[in-house]
């Protein structure tokens, strides 16, 4: 019984089903360099460390109650992108040289994954890190309860603008800010990406990334706003062509290219079910698992690799 039971655990981890232990692997052999650092691009020596892999390795991680290996990417964080300015902490984007600023989107992700692993695994230290994090952001990236897209510590000023798509934790978004979520519908189907504050308007660009349209959908259903138009599109996009690309003209809502995304079919994915649309949402987890060959996670940036796992561990626990 003990052998047959041995047996059937190691079919389910070939077949993806235990799902942190294929995952950690793969990401700790291919993706990860000799110091624990994780790298953009499987085996690519040059092809760079981003708070982003780290804040999303961070959520997956959490989700999983790995605590150990949650640990281990809290110590690099600590090490290798914090940086300090008097009282203020702040995420470098990316390790490289002279980089002086942070990112909101990432900064907002790793905050909530530091918040969930301080409760999940009994971390205080965890939720004190988060808080500084916050504090940083409210004294030196927002004003009159706007958040701005980054902070330039050497140069001590904000970005002037708001990437809509950016605003992923509530919580840690003002009122005020959110209102601009609230407002930005889609002209027709499209958002804007981003308010200027300068201008006092919102700015939109000729070709829409998917993910970013995505994401701001999804921001704006987290707090109640419908996207009508927008849906209506997603819907019959869906429909007739069973899949997503990468871009769209903004203009006339056809592909820009021709390339697809993990990452999108992630978001497609979340996005149908968070209106309540579990048909077309299964039939993007589907699509998406044979998207995901071997080939395809082995050449993707992380970026995707991550939003895939991230993808069927969300079906996991809905089903």
């Amino acid at each position: 019984m003990k052998k047959n039971m041995l047996c059937l655990s190691a079919l389910l981890v070939l077949l993806g089903g235990c799902g942190i232990e294929p995952t950690h692997k793969t990401t700790v052999k291919d993706f990860m360099d000799e110091e624990g650092l994780i790298r953009s691009y499987a085996h690519d020596e040059g092809s760079g460390y981003l708070s982003e892999s780290i804040g999303l390795y961070m959520e997956y991680l959490v989700k999983e109650e790995e605590a150990e290996a949650f640990g281990q990417q809290a110590e690099k964080l600590e090490r290798h992108f914090a940086a300090r300015k008097e009282d203020d902490v702040f995420i470098r984007w990316q390790l490289v040289e002279g980089t002086q600023v942070n990112a909101l989107i990432d900064d907002l992700r790793i905050i909530g994954a530091m918040e969930a692993a301080s409760e999940k695994f009994g971390n205080e230290d965890y939720a004190l890190t988060a808080d500084r994090l916050e504090e940083s952001i409210a004294r030196k990236q927002t004003r009159d309860g706007y958040l701005h897209d980054f902070y330039d510590w050497e140069l001590e000023l904000p970005a002037e603008r708001i990437t809509l798509s950016y605003l992923i934790d509530g919580k840690s978004v003002p009122e005020e800010t959110l209102d601009l979520l609230r407002k930005a519908d889609g002209e027709p189907v499209f958002f804007p990406e981003y308010y200027d504050y300068n201008k006092k308007s919102f700015v939109q660009a000729a070709e829409i990334h998917m993910i970013d349209q995505l994401l701001i959908a999804l921001n704006r259903a987290k707090i109640g706003v419908k996207s009508s138009e927008f849906d209506r599109w997603l819907a019959e996009e869906w429909k007739s062509e069973k899949k997503l690309y990468g871009r769209y003209s903004r203009e006339s809502s056809e592909p820009a290219v021709g390339y697809e995304s993990l990452a999108v079919y992630y978001y497609l994915y979340d996005y149908f079910q968070a209106i309540g649309e579990t048909g077309p949402a299964d039939e993007v987890f589907r699509y998406a698992e044979k998207l995901a060959t071997d080939d395809l996670l082995e050449k993707s940036h992380f970026f995707d690799y991550i939003h895939y796992q991230l993808m069927l561990q969300k079906h996991r626990t809905e089903e």
